[in-house]
């Protein structure tokens, strides 16, 4: 995070043209009469598993949250969740495969899938639509930058700070204002696929954060009580 953003700043906007882009492209494809995919998923579904490496198309998440997961040991899991109007899938115009071991469903969710063939057949009938293939690519850079910031530090609760701060922008709902819900079920070990960390150090770090009364938990989900206390964690 930048030096004074706090956990809401300036996500709105970002979130409203990240939605504008990838419904401009939808609507462009349906004028065109070009083909796409809707499939349902109920939470805990994997989803395109056997097309690691060789997915053919984009994917936008209509409604919902999913969960891309990637192996880095024989037991363990690095994972990040992405909403409504984000983009997974590989870097079809330029042949570059999926970085994911695959896609779950986090809640029950809506998927849109864009073949290759039919976002190259609205660009070259369409050619305006590509300033919105572009924003989709550079909001997608945003968010794995936000996942290397996320694992810089070495510390488990510094982590933890700019997970929470990133999830607050995405998921995040007022309660009144100072204090804004993250509206998702976390789970230490949720967390800790996150974070890259284990479990157990997530337990320690999230009682200090409770401690330093930065966050808080109320019917299940994690209350950020200080906004600006958490982003000055992540920026330790």
């Amino acid at each position: 995070m930048v030096e004074g953003e706090t956990v809401e700043s300036e996500y709105g906007p970002y979130k409203t043209l990240q939605e504008d882009a990838c419904s401009n492209l939808l609507r462009a494809l349906h004028a065109e009469g070009v083909a796409t995919t809707r499939r349902s998923l109920g939470r805990g579904s994997i989803s395109y598993p056997e097309e690691v490496g060789k997915a053919d198309g984009i994917y936008i998440i209509a409604k919902g949250v999913v969960k891309l997961i990637r192996k880095y040991r024989r037991s363990a899991q690095f994972a990040y969740l992405l909403g409504p109007w984000e983009v997974f899938g590989p870097l079809v115009l330029a042949k570059r495969p999926l970085q994911w071991s695959h896609v779950e469903a986090y809640t029950d969710c809506e998927i849109i899938q864009i073949p290759k063939s039919s976002l190259k057949q609205v660009l070259l009938k369409r050619p305006e639509i590509a300033l919105d293939v572009v924003m989709i690519q550079e909001f997608r850079l945003v968010r794995y930058q936000e996942v290397i910031a996320c694992l810089l530090s070495r510390s488990t609760e510094v982590r933890l700070g700019t997970i929470l701060c990133i999830l607050g922008r995405q998921f995040g709902r007022h309660l009144d204002q100072s204090r804004l819900t993250i509206d998702l079920p976390l789970t230490h070990m949720v967390l800790a696929e996150l974070v890259a960390a284990s479990r157990e150090s997530v337990t320690a770090s999230m009682k200090r954060l409770h401690r330093r009364k930065v966050i808080g938990k109320e019917k299940g989900r994690i209350i950020i009580l200080d906004a600006k206390g958490l982003a000055e964690i992540s920026r330790q």
